[in-house]
């Protein structure tokens, strides 16, 4: 992991990925995305979008990496955190339609998003990814 600010930016790299591939006209309708909390859930906002909601994070213990790695600069690096990272993602509209077109498109930008690069997750909270760093994103 990134450093401690990292899956608060991968829920943001993820929202905003949404937002900048969302053309209004392909749904005809202006759409909101958002990170929830649990809170939100009771209250709301979004007519027309999607909420981002992480309900499981943890540490993936089967890709380890040993500590002991130095950088170029011959100082030690710290040793690399994998975390798996479970999202929610709940669509919102006021047709069933607009539902399940919006549903459609989430997983197929998603899907053609496999990886996202250190220059998507530093773009909304700069710099708690190294450039050699990314995410995979499954479904």
């Amino acid at each position: 992991m990134a450093d401690h600010r990292a899956i608060m930016a991968v829920s943001e790299a993820i929202v905003n990925l949404l937002r900048v591939n969302y053309r209004p006209e392909d749904f005809n309708n202006e759409l909101e995305f958002k990170v929830f909390t649990s809170k939100d859930f009771g209250s709301n906002t979004i007519h027309n979008g999607a909420s981002l909601f992480p309900y499981r994070i943890y540490a993936n213990g089967a890709h380890r990496t040993p500590s002991g790695r130095v950088g170029l600069d011959g100082r030690p690096l710290r040793s690399v955190l994998p975390v798996e990272l479970h999202f929610l993602i709940t669509v919102w509209g006021k047709e069933a339609s607009l539902q399940h077109t919006l549903a459609g498109w989430i997983m197929r930008t998603l899907e053609d998003t496999p990886t996202l690069p250190a220059g998507i997750l530093n773009s909304v909270v700069p710099e708690v990814f190294r450039q050699d760093e990314t995410v995979d994103v499954s479904l």
